[in-house]
């Protein structure tokens, strides 16, 4: 059997109002095995969009 990795710290969510290329990121909409929901908005659009954070030890295979 294959040790997962504690992921522990990087269940951590990033906080609201936190920018990532022109989108701001609002609050959680979920939380899983494989990352984070984010409900965020285009910043100059003014769009609604869902980012979904990946942890990195699934974006590694």
């Amino acid at each position: 059997m294959t040790p997962q990795p504690d992921n522990s710290a990087l269940r951590q969510h990033l906080p609201p109002g936190f920018g990532i290329g022109d989108y701001i990121l609002g609050d959680v909409i979920g939380k899983g095995g494989f990352g984070i929901v984010y409900k965020a908005v285009h910043s100059e659009r003014q769009i609604k969009v869902v980012i979904k954070e990946l942890f990195p030890f699934h974006t590694a295979e």
